[in-house]
């Protein structure tokens, strides 16, 4: 039986993230992330393509219907040095954060317990 998700929204590692699947859960998992500036609705023309397969799919922080943190800026705090005064500029979250964000979607849907392909586009 192959299941169709409508977009939902759940509070994954914290935040509220919009996400979906498509397929039979049996089947492997591909987990689709896509890049800033674009939402997970890119991928529809290419995982109509690819059956057989449970395709998983959200919208990074700041991007499509997931949580926007317009008035904050991302956590670059590990990446960028102390300012002139040596302090540390404040930001909002990390890579990191979004790279758990990401597993926490693939918990939601049981990825995690088997093995995911994950697609990427930046």
């Amino acid at each position: 039986k192959t299941v169709e998700d409508h977009q939902k929204i759940d509070v994954i590692n914290g935040i509220p993230i919009c996400h979906r699947s498509v397929g039979t859960p049996s089947d492997p998992t591909i987990l689709w992330i896509m890049g800033y500036g674009e939402s997970m609705s890119v991928f529809d023309p290419v995982i109509s393509s690819i059956p057989h397969f449970h395709h998983v799919l959200f919208d990074n922080r700041d991007m499509g219907n997931t949580k926007r943190f317009d008035e904050e800026l991302p956590n670059a705090s590990k990446y960028i040095a102390p300012d002139y005064r040596g302090e540390m500029p404040q930001f909002v979250y990390s890579l990191e954060d979004m790279a758990d964000d990401a597993i926490g979607v693939l918990d939601h849907y049981g990825g995690t317990r088997k093995l995911a392909h994950i697609v990427g586009v930046s």
